[in-house]
C-alpha cells in the first residue's frame, strides 16, 4: 500500500488519458510550491513528489509489483496509453516533503505488538518520549480497520484512519475512537522509523559535546557558497542546489546525525548556513567537508570549484591550517 499524505487537495480524480504531466507539475511547482501527484486504478496505485524546482521521487505499487526512484518517476511521467490512472493533486508543506520521500525505505523497529499485551497509549507516549521519526501502523479487528500515526521528533503532527475521510491535521477525536476501537476490537502495531540515523530510537543518546562549533560557521557558510554558485554555473547542472544538498546531509546522517534534516540542527537557505546542533568544531567541518568532496565529484564540479575557492581559502587560511582542511 502506498502511504498518501493528508495534503490540501488541490484537485481531485482527473483522468489520467488526458493529462500532459509534465505541464500539469509544472504549474503546480509555480502555484503551490511544494505537494504530491497520487495516481490510482484498479491494478495499483502511484505517487510523485515534488518541490518548485523539480520531481524529487517516486512510488509504484502494480500488480504485486514495486518500483521506486527513477523507474517509477519515468513511468509515471510516461503513462502507457493502456493504462488509466485517476490523478489527485495536494499541497505539502516544504518542511514535510522530506518525512514522506523516506517513508517507504523504513526500518521496522517493532513488529506485530498485539493490543493483548501492547496498550497503544502507552506504546504512543513512548515513541513521543524516545522522539520517534517515523510512524505506527495500526491494524484493527484482524485487518478490517485500519490507521497511521506520523511522528516527527516524537511529536504526531499527521494521522490517517480508514474509517475517516483525509482532513490535515490531527484530532484528539479521532485519537480516541482509535483507542477505543483497539481496546474492544483488538489490534496489532507495528512501529517504523526513518532510517536517517544508525542508533535505534530506543538507546540511549550520547551526551553532547562540551565544544560550541559556532566560530567555524562563516567559512563554512562561505564555502558552501562557493559550491553553490559553482554548480549553479555548470552546464550539468542536475536539479535546485539547496534540495541536492539536503539529500547529500541526508545519505551522511548515519555518520553525522546532527545532518539529519528531521532533526532540524543544521539549514542551508538564502545561501547562509545555520546550526543549532552540539557538535564540535572539527566534527563540523569534517562532516561538511565530506558532503563537498562528494558532491564536487558526483557532479563534475571539483576542477571549477577549486578555482572559484582561492578567495575562501585566502580568507579562511588560519582555520584551513588549524583544522586541516583538505578540498
Amino acid at each position: 500500500m502506498v502511504i498518501i499524505p493528508k495534503g490540501k487537495a488541490i484537485i481531485t480524480n482527473l483522468n489520467g488519458y488526458y493529462l500532459k504531466l509534465d505541464r500539469l507539475i509544472e504549474h503546480y511547482q509555480g502555484e503551490v510550491g511544494s505537494g504530491e501527484i497520487f495516481f490510482s486504478s484498479s491494478t495499483g496505485e502511484g505517487i510523485l513528489y515534488f518541490d518548485q524546482h523539480e520531481v524529487l521521487e517516486g512510488y509504484l505499487q502494480e500488480k504485486g509489483k514495486e518500483i521506486s526512484g527513477k523507474p517509477a518517476v519515468k513511468y509515471l511521467m510516461n503513462l502507457p496509453e493502456n493504462v488509466n490512472f485517476s490523478v489527485s493533486i495536494y499541497a505539502l508543506d516544504e518542511e514535510d516533503i522530506y518525512f514522506w520521500l523516506y517513508i517507504p525505505s523504513a526500518k521496522l523497529l517493532h513488529d506485530n505488538l498485539s493490543s493483548e499485551f501492547t496498550d497503544l497509549e502507552g506504546l504512543v507516549k513512548k515513541m513521543t518520549t524516545e522522539k520517534l521519526t517515523g510512524y505506527i501502523d495500526i491494524a484493527i479487528n484482524s485487518g478490517k480497520a485500519n490507521a497511521n500515526l506520523f511522528f516527527k521528533n516524537g511529536r504526531i503532527f499527521e494521522d490517517s484512519y480508514s474509517w475517516e475521510s483525509p482532513a490535515t491535521g490531527t484530532s484528539r477525536k479521532s485519537m480516541a475512537a482509535l483507542l477505543t476501537k483497539t481496546k474492544e476490537l483488538g489490534g496489532t502495531f507495528k512501529v517504523y522509523q526513518i532510517a536517517v540515523n544508525s542508533k535505534p530510537v530506543s538507546e540511549e543518546p550520547e551526551p553532547p559535546p562540551e565544544t560550541s562549533s559556532t566560530d567555524v560557521i562563516p567559512m563554512l557558510s562561505n564555502l558552501l557558497n562557493v559550491l553553490e554558485r559553482t554548480a549553479n554555473a555548470s552546464p550539468k547542472r542536475n536539479g535546485n542546489f539547496a534540495t541536492i544538498l539536503k539529500k547529500k546531509f541526508l545519505e551522511k546522517a548515519d555518520k553525522y546525525s546532527f545532518l539529519d534534516p528531521f532533526a532540524d540542527e543544521i539549514q542551508y537557505t538564502g545561501s547562509k548556513l545555520k546550526f543549532t546542533g552540539q557538535a564540535d568544531n572539527r566534527e563540523l567541518i569534517e562532516a561538511i567537508t565530506a558532503c563537498v568532496k562528494e558532491m564536487n565529484k558526483e557532479h563534475g564540479l571539483q576542477k571549477q570549484f577549486l578555482k572559484e575557492l582561492v578567495p575562501w581559502v585566502t580568507k579562511f587560511k588560519k582555520e584551513i591550517k588549524q583544522y586541516s582542511i583538505k578540498l
